[in-house]
């Protein structure tokens, strides 16, 4: 997406709010970010990450086989909830959005997926499917592993 040049979104000016993209009505919920300036912030998050979470996982599994497989792994699995714990945003780093001038999806979700695209190049590839009648689908399952998975399908599949 193409943004005006000299865009900016200032967190320090407006107070920012979050609104809950699935409610009736759009009721805004304030968010009180830390207090302190958000230079300092970033930095304990970068010291956070790489001294006592990256640092730690690299320790862990430097004798393993497939380090590098399972290093990935832990990073994208664990990061963001051992920020959450160890750094003073708490659970509010899972909100942060991954583009201030449109906050539409948070950074920790941008980044997942920004990481599988990268991960399948040079041909990445999306599968978008649309699925009919519910009813039908969950009748059609004959096992109760095909329930299951069926079910779990009709929960992650966002509706058009």
């Amino acid at each position: 997406m193409n943004f005006p040049e000299k865009t900016e979104a200032y967190w320090d000016r407006v107070t920012p709010t979050l609104t809950h993209p699935l409610s009736a009505e759009a009721q805004a919920q304030p968010v009180s970010l830390p207090t302190q300036n958000l230079q300092q912030l970033d930095e304990e998050v970068q010291e956070k990450a790489g001294q006592h979470i990256l640092q730690l996982l690299v320790n862990q599994l430097a004798a393993q086989s497939d380090k590098e497989k399972r290093l990935y792994f832990h990073i994208w699995r664990l990061l963001y909830e051992e920020l959450a714990k160890k750094t003073s945003l708490k659970m509010w780093i899972h909100v942060l959005p991954a583009d201030t001038r449109q906050p539409d999806h948070p950074l920790e979700q941008h980044l997942s997926i920004s990481t599988a695209i990268a991960d399948a190049l040079p041909n990445p590839a999306f599968l978008v499917f649309f699925l009919g009648p519910v009813q039908e689908f969950i009748a059609a399952a004959r096992r109760t592993q095909n329930l299951r998975m069926g079910s779990w399908i009709l929960f992650y599949h966002p509706s058009p």
